[in-house]
């Protein structure tokens, strides 16, 4: 929005110079040129108060991203510290493991079964993924377990079924275009750039963005 700004006066010439042809003459077509000046610079707009309105937008929207930016980076922050405490547990279960291996009894027998049930445990703990991720190339059906679909290429993914679903998922395109299908309602839209993501959660038997 622009505020106007008056085109310049008229000013009476003096009778001394309008006395004069030629002095009325050279008054007469300077304010002429200064009026053809006022229409060529907007002509009654304030080109500098509109350019500064369009930048004081431009300064919200750059904050708003910087607001969104530290929300993100809370988040990720979060993530870690939970990252961290999961593998800490994981590094005492293995130690404790390795104690039992340690006491087991010197019977074939029984050291035999501790190794066995040792390995069937940690071959469990290998199995839980911390941060399940999956990289599909083609029209993919998204898992329970999957808490980030990395996709490439052009194509559709379905959510899982809203009655198993417990946690969000995070649906990004490295390359093409992506759709995304369910069967309950998808807040926002359904289709994903190149290059952008979006992180859907269950709630309310529907598939919210976060």
């Amino acid at each position: 929005m622009g505020i106007s700004a008056n085109p310049p006066p008229q000013s009476r010439l003096p009778d001394k110079l309008v006395a004069d042809d030629e002095l009325r003459g050279y008054f007469t077509s300077l304010q002429q040129d200064m009026y053809r000046l006022w229409l060529r610079s907007g002509g009654g707009t304030d080109k500098v108060f509109t350019i500064s309105e369009e930048i004081a937008g431009i300064l919200d929207d750059l904050l708003l991203i910087d607001d969104l930016i530290d929300a993100i980076s809370a988040d990720l922050i979060l993530i870690n510290l939970e990252l961290i405490a999961i593998n800490e547990r994981i590094v005492l279960i293995n130690a404790r493991l390795d104690v039992l291996e340690a006491r087991a009894d010197d019977s074939d027998q029984v050291i035999a079964g501790l190794i066995a049930s040792n390995g069937k445990i940690r071959a469990l703990i290998n199995t839980l993924s911390v941060f399940t991720a999956a990289e599909p190339s083609a029209t993919y059906q998204i898992r329970v377990i999957d808490d980030a679909v990395n996709c490439a290429g052009t194509f559709t993914v379905t959510l899982p079924n809203i009655s198993t679903a417990k946690k969000p998922v995070i649906i990004s395109s490295t390359t093409g275009a992506i759709t995304v299908a369910g069967d309950a309602t998808i807040q926002g839209s359904t289709s994903i750039a190149s290059g952008s993501s979006i992180e859907l959660y269950p709630a309310r038997s529907q598939w919210w963005r976060r």
